[in-house]
């Protein structure tokens, strides 16, 4: 479950503003200016930032408005799920949405809106549809700057990338999503260290093969799919 805590201006480091919110969201409540729904925020001061949703405006109880701080793996998990559940049928395009977004690289709403309209008539329902890509980029770009201890991270949105991509397509489960570092850390001899990681996605391609594994297909060529890989950087 994602914290609830009182909102603080000067913590907001990007705003993510979603400006077609009432068309898809019309019992969406809107609590600041622009549709300022998903934020990159400061949450702690040894590691930020964070995505949080502004939630309500508790003016009855406290004089700020309160904001949702997405915090974990799991919060993500728990978003997705809800898609899977409400597109069961179609987690292959689930995936593939999920992958358009991750190569957006910055809060760009046009391009944003673009992958939403693509897949709006394949996918639903068009409210979660819709926030979750902008949840989703949001989360890209938050991870792509996040410092921790007051050190830029090195992982930056490629794990969070491919573990959407595979539990929206079902290849691995909810408890796995969030879980790559320690296979990452397994290509790592004992004394390297990762200095970068990129998530690259790689176009399908003719593949021949030529391992003596293949007995009796040695020199025969097979199509691969369209994938995604991890490329680390080590020293």
């Amino acid at each position: 479950m994602p914290a609830t805590k009182r909102f603080h201006g000067d913590r907001v480091i990007k705003r993510v503003e979603i400006p077609r919110i009432k068309e898809f969201c019309p019992n969406q409540k809107i609590y600041l200016k622009n549709n300022t729904i998903f934020m990159i925020y400061r949450v702690l001061d040894h590691a930020y930032p964070d995505i949080v949703e502004i939630t309500e405006n508790f003016l009855h109880i406290y004089d700020d408005p309160m904001i949702k701080c997405y915090v974990s793996n799991k919060d993500t998990a728990d978003i997705i799920e809800k898609l899977i559940v409400s597109n069961i049928n179609e987690r292959e395009n689930l995936g593939e949405m999920i992958k358009e977004l991750s190569l957006i690289k910055d809060l760009d709403n046009k391009k944003i809106d673009e992958v939403y309209e693509k897949y709006k008539n394949i996918l639903g329902p068009a409210c979660l549809l819709y926030k979750f890509c902008y949840y989703w980029v949001a989360l890209c770009v938050a991870l792509d700057i996040r410092i921790f201890k007051g050190v830029p991270t090195v992982i930056h949105r490629s794990l969070a990338v491919r573990d959407g991509i595979a539990y929206a397509k079902g290849s691995i489960s909810k408890e796995e999503y969030g879980n790559s570092w320690e296979e990452m850390r397994e290509r790592l001899g004992p004394a390297e260290t990762i200095t970068d990681m990129k998530y690259v996605q790689v176009d399908g391609y003719e593949k021949e093969l030529t391992s003596d594994v293949f007995t009796h297909k040695k020199g025969q060529t097979i199509p691969v799919k369209p994938h995604g890989k991890i490329i680390i950087t080590k020293e």
